[in-house]
């Protein structure tokens, strides 16, 4: 076999290698960037649970207290989701 059709098989191959490692680059980038929007938005609603509870408006309620329970053990496996 020639060697120039051997040299062109690899090149074309090598070009479609970096197409598609470009194209996967690109999609991590943008995953990345939706993971770090998502964490910064989880962030803010964890501080506003946090601030409403400072404040024990929920908790004295009878009916409300066991859903506010509820939430702030939902709050406490956010917590660890987002700090890990």
């Amino acid at each position: 076999m020639d060697p120039a059709i051997i040299i062109g098989i690899l090149i074309a191959l090598l070009g479609i290698a970096i197409y598609i490692i470009q194209n996967l680059y690109k999609k991590i980038q943008m995953h990345e960037a939706h993971a770090l929007n998502l964490n910064a938005s989880l962030l803010k609603i964890l501080k506003t649970l946090r601030k409403i509870d400072q404040k024990e408006m929920f908790e004295k309620d009878d009916e409300v207290g066991l859903l506010w329970e509820q939430i702030k053990a939902a709050l406490i496996e956010l917590e660890a989701y987002i700090l890990d």
